[in-house]
């Protein structure tokens, strides 16, 4: 069977990561193509299994028109090249795919479904695949200060539910997978109520780790003396990074050779404000950012640390999450102390193997590190 992956991003990171096991699994017993656009980044292990197809076409002043009034640099959303690539994935689909052919269009949760819907409407199978919530997007952007991120916020909720009715269309798709246990998880009931998803079309499919990625080398020591606190993921405010800081300053009174290792993406705004805290605090010499790293290099962090940290608070949208990390610290053996939220209860069984504590409670947090 023929299977055409839409995919308007990089693809890079983890191969942990389920976008990336979806087509390793999938091109095992079926012919996958994936559609990407023309300066998409892809890691070089991707072609091993897929046909990979580029488009044609890319126009760039767009971006730079909006980089210019955002006053921002470095990439940006370009509305008519990803225009120019939803008509050229729709329109190849069409000329490599008949109607009665035994194909599938198989999209994610970004404005890429919008070709799994045209060809919905036109009586091919479409398949949605729900990595994330829709709405966790315009849920980062608000919990951002400056004004133009929260009137960019504003003007993305009235296009993808007022305009594009993003949130009604995915009850078209003929399957829709989310990542979770079953059809009553937090995020199972969400697509029912607020998506309009028959509960005959939903497919749970739990996140999971390649346990050979994940194996300890045994080769990584360091004789410094550090008590290492890792945290791996986006810094940012709704991930709990200010409460880690908060309960650094305290547990640094009693054991002074603490430190907290902070791995993943920070935008520009949250690193101002993130280095400020830091000084205010007086913790510079017991907290480190290194930003984004390599698979690999993440995974020897892993095995360095003494305590790996998910300190997520409760929203919305983050409630329900089932973190690849958490897994991955488990995997390779490590204790967890993770905020207690529903997605995670799946994982963590409190002082089976982990430490789960209420979200937001740097004190909790602090007394858990303790133990």
């Amino acid at each position: 069977m023929k299977i055409y992956f839409i995919w308007s991003k990089d693809i890079i990171g983890s191969k942990n990561r389920a976008f990336y096991k979806r087509i390793e699994y999938l091109s095992k017993i079926h012919d996958v193509s994936l559609l990407v656009r023309k300066m998409a980044v892809i890691e070089k292990d991707i072609s091993k299994y897929v046909r990979i197809l580029r488009c044609p076409y890319e126009i760039y002043w767009p971006a730079r028109l909006l980089s210019w009034l955002m006053k921002r640099s470095g990439k940006i959303s370009n509305p008519v090249g990803y225009l120019m690539f939803t008509f050229w994935c729709f329109r190849l689909i069409r000329k490599e795919l008949p109607l009665k052919t035994l194909g599938v269009v198989y999209t994610f949760q970004n404005l890429d479904a919008f070709v799994g819907y045209l060809s919905a409407k036109l009586g091919y199978t479409w398949v949605v695949d729900l990595l994330d919530m829709p709405d966790l997007y315009v849920e980062k952007i608000k919990n951002r200060e400056k004004l133009r991120y929260i009137v960019l916020a504003w003007l993305r909720n009235i296009i993808f539910y007022r305009v594009l009715r993003m949130h009604k269309i995915f009850k078209e798709a003929s399957k829709v997978f989310f990542i979770g246990y079953n059809k009553a998880d937090y995020f199972g009931q969400r697509l029912i109520r607020e998506y309009g998803i028959k509960p005959n079309k939903l497919c749970p499919v739990p996140n999971g780790v390649d346990l050979a990625l994940c194996k300890r080398s045994g080769r990584i020591s360091i004789n410094d003396k550090k008590f290492r606190l890792l945290y791996v993921g986006s810094v940012s405010a709704e991930r709990g990074i200010q409460i880690l800081l908060e309960a650094v300053q305290q547990i640094k009174e009693r054991i002074p050779h603490v430190q907290l290792i902070l791995v993943g993406s920070v935008s520009r705004h949250f690193n101002n404000k993130l280095c400020k805290e830091i000084d205010q605090r007086n913790i510079k010499n017991e907290v480190k950012v290194l930003g984004q790293m390599s698979h690999q290099k993440v995974l020897e962090m892993i095995e360095l640390a003494d305590i790996c940290l998910y300190p997520f608070l409760k929203t919305k949208v983050l409630d329900g999450v089932i973190p690849i990390k958490v897994l991955e610290y488990l995997a390779l053996n490590k204790v967890v102390i993770a905020s207690d939220l529903s997605g995670i209860r799946g994982i963590i069984r409190h002082c089976y193997n982990g430490i789960l504590v209420p979200p937001g409670d740097a004190a909790r947090l602090r007394d858990a590190v303790y133990t």
